[in-house]
């Protein structure tokens, strides 16, 4: 499989899958064989640098329900940003993730990592670039003004906010 490498060699079953990925399409399917606590697929990304935003755009399903980590890594195993958990079901689904990288390195990885023996899951559409900004939390996206009381309560919207209940 050009371009990905795979840890531990006798846990980790990986292959690519011509009908059966993501969607029906061709993927790379990964599997957790069983006997140790943790099975990656790895690509290398190139140069990442400190303080920059990197989105993660890749196409996923599982097996069955299950979860995966996502993370970027230097090539001397320190994570270069906090490791997300994705998910895993049946149906397909499209996953876009940011990370900003709380350190650089030259020759930086993409790790895709099953924690749970016998979870399988296929990958497809794997892409990683710099983005400018940093993401939206939720917190700074969504305002929820509740009223309690049976007194009228008048709130203020500010900067674009759009009133959801009318």
């Amino acid at each position: 499989i050009d371009g990905w490498f795979g840890w531990p060699d006798g846990e980790l079953q990986a292959s690519w899958d011509q009908g059966g990925g993501v969607g029906g399409s061709p993927g790379l399917r990964v599997a957790h064989g069983g006997g140790g606590p943790m099975v990656h697929m790895d690509t290398g990304i190139g140069p990442v640098t400190a303080g920059d935003t990197y989105r993660v755009r890749f196409s996923a399903r599982g097996e069955t329900d299950g979860s995966m980590r996502v993370f970027l890594r230097q090539a001397t195993y320190t994570e270069l940003a906090p490791a997300r958990r994705v998910l895993l079901g049946p149906e397909a689904a499209d996953h876009e993730l940011f990370f900003t990288a709380d350190d650089g390195d030259g020759s930086s990885l993409l790790i895709f990592e099953l924690t749970a023996p016998g979870t399988v899951a296929w990958l497809d559409d794997v892409s990683v670039e710099p983005v400018d900004g940093s993401p939206l939390t939720l917190a700074d996206a969504v305002t929820v003004e509740a009223n309690p009381s049976a007194a009228p309560r008048t709130v203020t919207l500010t900067g674009d906010g759009v009133d959801a209940g009318g």
